[in-house]
């Protein structure tokens, strides 16, 4: 997603694009997990993934659904849609058809694809077929079924809020668009509140990336009865994105929430005498969050508009109608968008930096610009506080705009030492009080020869959410500051955090849990590639390598259960097979920890040759995550062939 830096100044002003640093997206679609269907019956898989031939491991399953009656695929399609509705973890029919892998294949994504939220909600799906024909679905959930809960609550008090009886179809598209934007910043988010790609983390954090965005206003265009899609393709800078198709008076247009809500930078950019901006990279660089900050570039745009203007890629593959009517035009020029009243909305235009206004509520958009010297005024920073609009005017004067509508500089309280020649900088809004910083710039002549975009270097204005400004402490003399210690070099912070014993070591001793070791990791990754010769460095990253061959294994392979289960000290694993296991692969199953060190194990085959017992040689520790692993690769003795490994995750408490 686009980042927009504005600059402004008693010179000039420009407006300078600059390239996006964020967490890139993976916007999850529907998946299904593929599979082989083999023609010896005794070989096909009942587990998720691909050929695989385990039959049954022992463990409780849980099977929400069973249809006993074989049903038409038209009807399983209805059944995936609604035990994904409902949270189901497995399914089991039987259809009145042969079914094939792109039978079944089709069908599934054909029952997620019933209901946009269950689209667009990244719902993981695999299916196998036992030897009786009873073909078994299995789910997996972004997050626990109590969040999903909390989201339907949280959706339906938005909903409340913000929609009334009377309001048209655009009034509630543009009542939702604002609320989004106006209500989260984009950001990632804890795994375990799905990312960032869940409604969970906005409702949590007031934090989410593009799914979760789009997935919001899919979830308020349902509760508002306006018809919607969930989009899904690719941005102009290559990366995964979601967005919405809505309905209004019968014709369709895309929006774009997410981009709707830019994210900025603190950065220092150096400029020729033609307005040629370069980005300082010697100078670190920061998301600045603009919670009041909405644009309307993407508001109900055209397929043209979406694909040309925008630059977005399509790749949804379901068909929808492509929009083609460009009604909303006049809206697509308000950036910075605020309003006192809900009628009369205050913006810059994006294309001139003009301030401008319009009447909302008018059948025609009419926009009114506003003069200072004779000169079209521009805006920059444009906020509500104190029941007026605060921004920085064509000077980069400090200005306002009152509820009559009058505009006029702000001449007075500010900071000893500044005053309304000074040029804005940076107006920050926070809880409970506006604070303006000053331009931090170099002027060569007539232009700016650099501009340290949003520093807070200078505060030159500030005022308190209620009136009148309470008075400023007196202004100390500033005190020089010590010079800075030379850092230590990476060789040296490693020697101190991997001192024996030290906290660090201690901590890396005592994590044996994948989300203990993977925060513990994330917190040391900048050392893993110093060249050290430090003994529990190099112990750690032994941790590292083990820790990461096992996630990769978890990518590839295919998991029992979804979540680690708790088990006995000494539990036996008993694992069934549907023909005869070779013998010569008995020691191939293994029992592993997080770090793929592989347990002492005693692994037994019965008479039959299809059920093989594994029983530990040693002790779980108490709190530490497991695997049972069949690799890949593993032969029956009638030459069938494991293509995919599988695996139960579990734990001893």
């Amino acid at each position: 997603m686009k980042k927009r830096v504005w600059l402004a100044g008693p010179i000039l002003a420009i407006a300078l694009m600059v390239s996006p640093v964020l967490a890139e997206e993976q916007v999850a679609q529907p998946s299904v997990a593929q599979m082989q269907f083999i023609q010896n019956q005794a070989f096909v898989p009942v587990q998720q993934g691909q050929h695989i031939f385990v039959e049954n491991m022992e463990a409780d399953r849980h099977v929400s659904s069973t249809s006993q009656n074989a049903i038409s695929v038209q009807a399983f399609s209805d059944a995936i849609y609604e035990a994904a509705s409902n949270f189901e973890e497995v399914i089991q029919v039987k259809l009145t058809v042969t079914p094939t892998e792109q039978i079944l294949r089709t069908a599934v994504l054909n029952g997620l694809g019933k209901g946009e939220y269950t689209y667009g909600n990244g719902i993981s799906t695999s299916f196998g077929m036992s030897s009786d024909g009873t073909v078994t679905v299995r789910f997996s959930y972004r997050i626990s079924e109590a969040k999903e809960q909390a989201i339907t609550k949280y959706v339906e008090d938005i909903a409340a809020e913000i929609f009334t009886n009377d309001m048209t179809d655009f009034e509630k598209v543009h009542a939702a668009y604002r609320y989004i934007i106006l209500n989260t910043n984009y950001s990632v988010a804890p795994q375990a509140d799905g990312g960032g790609h869940s409604i969970y983390s906005i409702l949590k954090d007031g934090i989410g990336v593009c799914q979760a965005y789009a997935l919001l206003f899919q979830r308020l265009m349902d509760e508002a009865g306006v018809t919607s899609k969930y989009i899904t393709g690719i941005t102009a800078q290559n990366v995964s994105h979601a967005w919405n198709v809505v309905t209004i008076d019968g014709k369709t247009y895309h929006v774009d929430v997410t981009y709707g809500d830019p994210v900025f930078a603190r950065q220092l950019v150096n400029f020729d005498a033609n307005g040629r901006g370069t980005v300082d990279t010697s100078v670190s660089r920061q998301e600045v969050n603009m919670p009041q900050y909405v644009s309307y570039g993407t508001f109900l745009l055209t397929e043209q508009q979406i694909t040309s203007t925008v630059g977005h890629r399509i790749t949804e593959q379901r068909p929808y109608t492509k929009p083609n009517t460009d009604t909303y035009s006049k809206w697509h020029v308000m950036e910075n968008a605020v309003t006192l009243d809900g009628k009369h909305y205050y913006y810059q235009n994006v294309r001139t930096q003009e301030l401008e206004m319009v009447d909302v509520t008018a059948p025609t958009l009419t926009p009114k610009t506003f003069r200072i010297d004779n000169y079209i005024n521009r805006a920059n920073h444009l906020v509500v506080f104190n029941d007026r609009i605060l921004f920085s005017n064509i000077y980069g004067q400090l200005s306002q705009i009152k509820k009559d509508g009058t505009v006029s500089v702000i001449n007075s309280e500010y900071r000893p030492g500044y005053n309304s020649l000074h040029a804005v900088g940076y107006i920050e809004v926070t809880n409970d009080r506006v604070n303006v910083y000053k331009l931090d710039a170099v002027q060569t002549g007539n232009y700016y020869s650099s501009v340290y975009y949003y520093s807070k270097k200078e505060l030159m204005y500030t005022e308190m959410a209620t009136n009148p400004v309470q008075p400023e402490p007196p202004v100390e003399p500033p005190i020089e500051p010590e010079p800075e210690p030379e850092p230590p070099t990476p060789e040296e912070q490693v020697n101190e955090l991997f001192k024996p014993n030290s906290p660090t070591v201690q901590a890396i001793n005592n994590a044996m849990t994948k989300a203990a070791f993977e925060e513990l990791l994330n917190s040391l990754r900048q050392f893993i590639n110093t060249p050290s010769t430090n003994a529990e460095f190099v112990k750690f990253k032994q941790k590292v390598a083990g820790f990461e061959a096992v996630k990769e294994m978890e990518q590839q392979a295919s998991k029992w259960h979804k979540e680690f289960g708790v088990v006995a000290q000494q539990k036996t694993w008993t694992i069934e097979f549907s023909a005869p296991l070779l013998s010569s692969e008995v020691t191939k199953l293994k029992v592993v920890d997080i770090f793929n060190n592989a347990l002492r194990v005693q692994s037994r085959l019965d008479t039959s040759g299809k059920i093989l017992t594994i029983t530990p040689q040693e002790r779980y520790k108490e709190g530490a995550e497991y695997y049972v692993v069949i690799p890949a690769g593993t032969k029956s003795a009638s030459a069938g062939t494991l293509d995919k490994a599988v695996y139960v995750p579990f734990k001893f408490e």
